[in-house]
């Protein structure tokens, strides 16, 4: 390969046939005189010292380049101009789960796209159900089944009422759908997951059908709340579910508001922590 020797100017040089020049350098395995006898010996030395001298200034400038070049790549790292994709994140990396959201916009939340559900049995024996729901959520007052039917209250499939929350959690509004057969009402997954609340009527028959028919997942997904009378045993199953006990009397209203707000207080509270989408943000 290409090599010098003696590549200062002015320094002692060896010919091709053994003789030393007053200066000389090396090239190609030769050295080239910039001295001799002969003005075609002193033409051709200056013109290769000059050679030498572009040739080396031509190095100085590639290596000056290339450790420019060097110190840029390992600035930028793996993901430089080499053609390389950077290497995969580590096991268990959240790089997935947080993407960078475009400049200027904040993460989407999920939409509401219908009221949240109270389920109340369908079952006469009930002391809540579609007749009389209204006047106990909404009114806290127990009508009994056979007073509600006097007063002119029909079955219909549902009914809906409005309900501010308390201040200490926004005091938003929100308009609340009351069934009793979701079977036939609620059709998709994001139907069924509107529901909020289920009254147990004490046996799991009651979710016979449902999109999730075991008591552990009715009362693992919703507000589960248990009404009975005062003067009536607790059923066996309600003693084994996540539930909270309701009780009311039919001649004393004064269990009716007791009832009433811990059934609300209740639900608000499991609402603020499992259906955080109902509740409006600050950018609302």
């Amino acid at each position: 390969g290409e090599h010098m020797a003696g590549g200062a100017a002015g320094a002692p040089g060896i010919g091709p046939n053994g003789e030393k020049n007053s200066a000389g350098v090396m090239m190609g395995g030769g050295i080239v005189t910039t001295s001799g006898n002969t003005a075609d010996t002193k033409n051709d030395g200056k013109r290769d010292f000059a050679r030498v001298l572009e040739l080396y200034a031509e190095m100085i400038k590639v290596e000056e380049m290339a450790k420019r070049g060097g110190s840029s790549h390992h600035r930028s790292g793996s993901s430089g101009g080499n053609g390389k994709r950077p290497p995969p994140p580590p096991p268990g990396s959240d790089s997935k789960r947080r993407r960078p959201t475009p400049t200027g916009s904040t993460p989407s939340k999920p939409k509401i796209t219908g009221k949240p559900i109270i389920v109340v049995p369908n079952a006469m024996t009930s002391p809540i159900t579609v007749l009389n729901a209204i006047d106990f959520f909404k009114d806290a007052t127990y009508v009994p089944r056979d007073i509600a039917i006097k007063k002119g209250a029909r079955k219909v499939p549902s009914v809906t009422f409005k309900r501010r929350m308390p201040s200490r959690m926004g005091g938003h509004e929100y308009e609340y759908e009351i069934i009793d057969n979701p079977i036939t009402r609620l059709k998709s997954s994001a139907d069924w997951s509107r529901i909020v609340a289920v009254i147990a009527q004490g046996a799991p028959w009651q979710f016979k059908g449902w999109k999730y028919s075991a008591p552990v997942d009715v009362f693992g997904r919703s507000f589960g709340f248990y009404v009975g009378m005062d003067d009536s045993p607790l059923p066996k199953d309600v003693t084994t579910w996540n539930v909270k006990i309701g009780r009311l009397n039919r001649d004393r209203r004064g269990l009716d508001n007791v009832t009433f707000a811990n059934f609300w207080n209740g639900l608000d509270q499991w609402m603020s922590v499992h259906k955080k989408e109902y509740f409006p943000t600050d950018e609302t």
